[in-house]
């Protein structure tokens, strides 16, 4: 009611009340009257797309609260100061500032300054930041791509390995001088890899299952070998271990035993206990069969300081006369 004319206005802008104000009667039908010309001001502003309030009677229920809620705090987030009358009043996304200096000083809940400038340390540091995880990414798919073309050339050299090429299990050439380790394992051709497991350098000798004497500046070695083959279809386990030969330093090569001689470690108790040696063998293995036994070579003994294994391939001719082998596959000894 305006005192001075004694008439009631009608007037939305007479309803506006500080924050926190009591709301009577008349404040509340002057509230629902600006909270309709809010909804349409919004709707106009927003192409006519209809705004609807959360909850049309959240001014009955806490009506001091109702200024906040249809015009905002209006007030510093920095000093709580109101912003209505302050001259370089700014809002920044959600939140009002009373000056460029309470903006620039603000800090958030993280403690970083929010309307502090980007400055040139921290452009390289987010610089430097995403260069090392751009890098780092691509380290790992390189490390991937690498794992999985080491993979395939694996794959591809034991394929390789089993069409008559022998990969050995050392990094270097194979040579005599450079022959692969006791105790690893080296290709033989055939899709065979060999491994010598141990050597007895005085073994006992044998003529069926009873002990003999070896000549005068002579002895009996024995090799223990353990082999596996990963071939196509079968194969004689005999046709590895007769292309196998021992050499001394004096360039003479020996054959394995064969017929009724045989050698142990120690002489036989029993007749049982005696096995014969592989290449005289006369079964087949198929692919991924690994095969364990000895070897018998009667030696000079002024060799066995020297004395190397080799295979040859196969189909080469070796003989007192004739040697076509031109290719060895060479095992160390000791």
């Amino acid at each position: 009611m305006d005192s001075s004319s004694g008439r009631r206005s009608d007037s939305p802008d007479d309803s506006r009340r500080a924050p926190g104000h009591a709301v009577g009667n008349d404040d509340q039908r002057s509230l629902r009257h600006l909270a309709s010309r809010v909804v349409v001001t919004r709707s106009r502003q927003h192409e006519d797309v209809p705004v609807a309030l959360e909850d049309r009677d959240w001014y009955r229920a806490e009506p001091s609260k109702a200024w906040t809620r249809l015009f905002g705090s209006h007030q510093c987030v920095y000093c709580g100061r109101s912003v209505r009358d302050a001259p370089d009043a700014r809002k920044i996304g959600n939140q009002w500032f009373c000056s460029q200096g309470h903006f620039v000083s603000y800090k958030g809940p993280s403690g970083e300054k929010k309307g502090a400038a980007r400055g040139p340390v921290r452009t390289v540091r987010k610089i430097l930041k995403w260069t090392g995880i751009v890098f780092l990414v691509l380290g790992v798919i390189g490390l991937i791509a690498s794992l999985a073309g080491y993979g395939t050339k694996s794959k591809s050299n034991n394929s390789v390995g089993q069409q008559h090429q022998a990969v050995a299990s050392v990094s270097h050439r194979n040579t005599q001088d450079n022959p692969v380790p006791l105790h690893a394992n080296g290709g033989a051709y055939d899709g065979w890899q060999l491994r010598i497991t141990s050597v007895t350098p005085k073994a006992v000798s044998l003529l069926g299952t009873q002990t003999q004497t070896v000549p005068v500046h002579g002895q009996e070695f024995m090799v223990s070998v353990s082999a596996r083959f990963s071939g196509g279809g079968h194969t004689a386990v005999r046709d590895l271990f007769r292309r196998m030969y021992v050499l001394g330093s004096h360039n003479v090569f020996y054959l394995a035993d064969s017929g009724d001689l045989n050698c142990s470690t120690t002489p036989p108790k029993h007749q049982e206990h005696v096995s014969r040696p592989l290449n005289e063998a006369t079964r087949d293995v198929f692919p991924a069969t690994t095969v364990k036994g000895h070897l018998c070579f009667q030696i000079a003994t002024n060799d066995v300081a020297s004395l190397v294994l080799y295979v040859d391939p196969p189909g080469c001719n070796k003989s007192k006369t004739t040697d076509t082998c031109t290719r060895h596959v060479w095992f160390a000894l000791r």
